[in-house]
């Protein structure tokens, strides 16, 4: 499954629904001074948001529903998801049909009195902790380099069923503008096509377990694709 994105930024302060098809990510922002409050969600993904207001200097933004897989973005306001709050960092959420499960990229969360640390995931409903597994580590092209053939080549991991390259604008990964999930640990197509908003790219890798479980990200390297 490969996508050239539809890349889309929205802004919001009010309760809304959201939703991507499996050619598009977005970017859902919430407007607060001196906060970072984003929603960002990945193909075939959708987020309710039931209520959103101040409250003692705190901006709140209860989510009502969440399916696919979505980012949540905190610097400075409060993310609730069920029983969740995530305050400070970066929460992943994945849900479909059977189960809601959280995992903390960065930063911290808590479930009532119970801070779910960075690199721990939980189980909505099942009081069940996990270890998100390691990042892959990237092999081709090296940070910083020219690229004039695409070919994306990382460390295979025992156990993973399929890998995942994101290409952004940006190296926060906001303005993704190429997706594609991937069963080998490389991606060289036939042919190659970026929206040329700029000559200098960012890409990482993740991947999905045999038993679904979804790894940290790579480590960010940027790129060059000059101009001919």
């Amino acid at each position: 499954m490969e996508h050239q994105e539809k890349f889309f930024h929205h802004s919001t302060s009010e309760k809304d629904f959201f939703s991507t098809d499996r050619g598009e990510i977005k970017v859902v922002s919430f407007p607060s001074y001196q906060r970072t409050c984003l929603m960002k969600l990945y193909p075939s993904s959708s987020i309710r948001v039931r209520r959103i207001f101040y409250h003692f200097g705190n901006f709140n933004i209860y989510l009502d529903s969440v399916s696919g897989n979505v980012l949540l973005i905190s610097s400075g306001c409060n993310f609730y998801i069920g029983d969740v709050v995530l305050k400070e960092g970066i929460l992943r959420v994945l849900s479909d049909e059977a189960k809601i499960r959280v995992e903390v990229l960065e930063g911290s969360a808590k479930i009532f009195d119970f801070n779910i640390k960075k690199g721990q995931g939980y189980v909505l409903g099942e009081d069940k902790i996990y270890m998100i597994p390691k990042g892959v580590s990237l092999v081709f092209p090296k940070d910083g380099v020219d690229v004039n053939i695409p070919l994306f080549l990382w460390e295979k991991v025992q156990g993973a069923k399929s890998y995942f390259l994101e290409i952004s604008l940006d190296q926060d990964f906001f303005k993704t503008i190429f997706f594609s999930e991937i069963k080998d640990n490389r991606f060289f197509p036939d042919s190659f096509t970026l929206f040329r908003f700029s000559d200098s790219f960012f890409w990482r890798v993740w991947y999905e377990t045999e038993d679904g479980r979804f790894s940290f990200f790579s480590e960010t390297r940027k790129i060059r694709i000059p101009s001919f």
